[in-house]
């Protein structure tokens, strides 16, 4: 809750100084080495972006099971979640005419542990006796598709409102280390998105991004009770960073990641075992260095 609403607070600080703010034109963004040099001409309709990110995730809360029957499953306690993992992410823009916006994005998530066992737990219909070595396996890769619209036409200022969709590639496995027991569990699907994202550059080159993208929503089956099952996604930024030259940009950006969904399988063979019902919620915290070309 504090980083949601830490994140509707810059929200409103930089509509705040969008609407007090003059605009500028492209070529006035201001620079630590202003230079001649750019990637795109200010005069041209369309803009080329592009921008990678590497640090480090942790796992705030990590909560899985498969079959009612099964164990709920903390992967920072049962698994050995509670370390720094590795992060990477790229993204790709094209901007038409200053005010149209398609996002591309690449977000690998991989966490890989193994733990020998302080309990024995059941995922599914399969028993992972205590004191079993064992591997978990989780990888929730996706990409994602968005647009938005930029109220603002100046470089030096945005608030953009838009809608995307992200396809999901998820891995889950549970193998003792000798391999004689296991379970897996995949699903490739489709989310929608809805986005907002707003900037501001200051006169000294430093800005100030926050960028927020999310959906939760009924997933329209029925579990034997009658409830619906239930999915939600959030993944929302906050960047400090530096205009270095007119074509390029250095920044510290903390992010949250997280969701999850909770009911019944829509397979009709489903793969989670038992009775087909899982619930699976993960909150994540990363800290990375970004680099962006303009």
């Amino acid at each position: 809750m504090l980083i949601v609403r830490a994140h509707t607070a810059v929200a409103f600080l930089l509509l705040a100084l969008a609407c007090v703010s003059s605009p500028a034109r492209a070529q006035d963004l201001p620079a630590l080495r202003p230079g001649g040099l750019r990637l795109n001409d200010p005069a041209s309709g369309v803009a080329l972006r592009a921008r990678a990110e590497l640090g480090s995730i942790g796992v705030l809360s990590h909560r899985i099971q498969y079959g009612r029957a099964g164990n709920r499953i903390d992967y920072r306690d049962d698994a050995d979640q509670d370390t720094l993992f590795f992060f990477a992410r790229l993204s790709a823009e094209v901007e038409l005419n200053a005010r149209h916006t398609f996002v591309f994005l690449y977000q690998p998530l991989t966490l890989q542990t193994e733990a020998v066992l302080g309990r024995q737990l059941r995922v599914g219909e399969v028993v992972f006796p205590r004191e079993t070595p064992v591997r978990f396996g989780y990888g929730f890769d996706f990409y994602r598709i968005a647009y938005q619209y930029d109220v603002f036409s100046d470089a030096r200022r945005e608030l953009a409102f838009g809608v995307g969709f992200q396809v999901r590639n998820a891995r889950i496995a549970f193998l003792t280390s000798d391999g004689t027991r296991g379970f897996t569990q995949t699903n490739l699907g489709i989310v929608p998105l809805l986005r907002v994202r707003g900037r501001y550059v200051f006169d000294n080159a430093l800005f100030l991004e926050s960028e927020i993208d999310g959906w939760i929503s009924p997933v329209p089956n029925r579990d034997e009770t009658g409830q619906l099952a239930l999915g939600a996604i959030l993944d929302a930024s906050l960047r400090v960073g530096a205009v270095v030259t007119q074509w390029s940009e250095v920044y510290l950006n903390l992010r949250y990641l997280g969701g999850g969904f909770r009911g019944d399988n829509s397979d009709a063979t489903p793969l989670t075992g038992g009775d087909g019902w899982s619930s699976n919620w993960l909150h994540t915290l990363t800290v990375s260095l970004g680099l962006g070309l303009r």
